[in-house]
């Protein structure tokens, strides 16, 4: 085989060898430096007078001229890049634009003319140490603009102990640094955040010093502190004041310095200006709470929802105490045709803050066979009631013209206007179960006998009314039916008829010896 022709194999064909007999892994192609330089993402154009230039950069020098001339050419491992004619230039640990520069200066001596480009067109790659408080502690392949965070989330990201804000950075030399990646996630302060370099030892270690914040700030919690942070700065963590904000009296609980058990209080006005820094009581502690109160009546909304079978349903600003249910109405175009008044109601919201009623809680905890008489009453009565309904007939209202049946609105209030149904409901003995349309003036035999008769064990003597409206039960012929109404009939209960004449017997027995032993005794 001739050079060339082995030449030829030797770029052709051994390649596609090794990768049919050393197939790439998972592992070995995400660590594949030309996924990394390939794929590589910037958070922006590279800034020349702060990236670092070192081994493993890739510069493109191009000479613009009569003769014009390009190279590609990396930086060495020992700092320099070679080119033609000036040969090695030292460039390592300089910054981009004096690497430029330092390029620029050598070539000078050997063209005239011309306009030479120098241009970082490759990153170089190396390896750091994550270690500490990190899902997967280890070591990890970055590039010159890789940033502490970033570096923590190839770590697998922070573990719920680790420190957001006293993050080591140890070089090669033995300096150290600390990244506070808090302040750049909160406050977008980039020098925070820096770029790790070549063999960095990035250690979070645990978080020590807490403080917390609640009322009105954007973010309220509890957030790490770091020595020497003013009140103000750990406010603008927490995401600032909002808008409702009192700042006149920002209230600090800390704990005293002379019997850490106990609290001390004080308050500070962020109206008139922002607290001393120097000034040690602003300075942030471990263990404070600060809490900022929020100005009264601060905006409430007061809509009131309207829903349902009126023609503009959806939510009204109301003037709260001035503004009836009828105004309202108006307002939301009236009733539609297929509204049910009698089915319609007002729900208050604040009904729900009422006292606890402890007896009924009681009682529901109670078995129903352990009651007395006016403890089932009571539980019955409490149980129908809708706690947070107020009592409106809108009836009476809105087709009487009855304007003492008006109530004021208030805000939060939600009124529902169903589409009438106009039935009545059958449960029960009946053969037929289910809703039948309402007729006037009937009563319930004939809702009855149109729903084919009572069931066998019909109780017939017990029927109920129940009353849509309010759930109150009434018996047979002691109301009228109106729509939404629901006829109950109960079942028969079962009687062992055996036992009923044993016990007869019994007691006739019993009566009859009581008879004969008078009647003995009065001879």
């Amino acid at each position: 085989m001739v050079p060339i022709e082995r030449s030829l194999f030797r770029a052709l064909i051994m390649p596609l060898l090794a990768l049919l007999v050393f197939p790439l892994t998972p592992a070995m192609a995400q660590n594949s430096p030309t996924d990394v330089s390939t794929f590589l993402i910037t958070e922006g154009p590279v800034d020349e007078t702060v990236y670092e230039v070192g081994p493993g950069d890739g510069f493109t020098i191009t000479i613009l001229g009569q003769a014009q001339q390009s190279w590609r050419v990396p930086v060495t491992p020992e700092g320099t890049v070679i080119v033609p004619p000036a040969g090695a230039i030292p460039v390592a640990e300089m910054t981009l634009r004096e690497a430029k520069k330092r390029v620029k200066t050598a070539l000078a001596n050997y063209y005239r003319n011309v306009e030479v480009q120098v241009t970082l067109t490759e990153l170089r790659r190396f390896e750091i140490h994550v270690l500490g408080q990190v899902e997967n502690p280890g070591t990890y392949i970055v590039t010159a603009v890789t940033r502490v965070s970033s570096a923590v989330e190839l770590a697998g990201g922070f573990l719920e102990p680790g420190s957001r804000r006293r993050i080591m950075i140890r070089g090669r030399e033995g300096d150290t640094d600390y990244a506070d990646v808090l302040r750049f996630e909160m406050l977008g302060e980039r020098e925070g955040n820096p770029f790790v370099t070549d063999g960095d030892l990035v250690y979070v270690p645990v978080k020590l010093k807490e403080a917390s914040i609640y009322g009105q700030v954007a973010l309220p919690g509890r957030y790490e502190i770091v020595e020497g942070e003013t009140l103000e700065d750990f406010i603008r963590i927490a995401g600032s004041f909002t808008d409702n904000a009192v700042l006149d009296s920002v209230e600090v609980q800390r704990f005293r310095p002379d019997d850490p058990s106990r609290t001390s209080r004080f308050f500070v006005n962020f109206r008139e200006n922002a607290p001393a820094a120097e000034a040690t009581e602003y300075r942030i502690q471990s263990g404070d709470e600060v809490f900022v109160r929020s100005i009264p009546q601060w905006h409430l909304h007061r809509g009131v929802q309207v829903g349902g079978e009126v023609r503009f349903p959806g939510v009204y600003v109301i003037d709260e105490g001035t503004e009836h249910l009828s105004d309202l109405i108006v307002r939301a175009g009236g009733f539609t045709e297929d509204a049910d008044l009698f089915e319609a109601t007002v729900t208050r919201s604040s009904f729900r803050s009422e006292a606890l009623d402890r007896e009924f809680e009681r009682l529901r905890t109670v078995p129903v066979a352990d009651m007395t008489d006016d403890e089932y009453a009571y539980f019955k009565m409490r149980s129908r009631e809708k706690k947070e309904d107020v009592v409106v007939d809108f009836v009476s209202l809105f087709q009487e013209k009855n304007e003492t049946k008006d109530i004021l609105l208030r805000r939060g209030d939600v009124i529902s206007i169903p589409q009438v149904s106009r039935t009545v409901t059958l449960s029960g003995q009946v053969v037929n179960p289910g809703k039948l349309p309402f007729e006037e003036g009937e009563s319930y035999r004939f809702y009855v006998e149109r729903a084919g008769g009572y069931a066998r064990r019909a109780a017939k003597g017990d029927v109920r009314i129940i009353k849509g409206s309010t759930g109150i039960w009434f018996d047979k012929g002691k109301t009228k039916l109106e729509p939404g109404d629901t006829i109950w009939i109960p079942e028969k209960p079962d009687r062992d008829y055996w036992a009923l004449f044993k016990d007869f017997m019994t007691v006739a027995a019993q009566v009859a010896t009581v008879y004969l032993v008078v009647d003995q005794a009065s001879k």
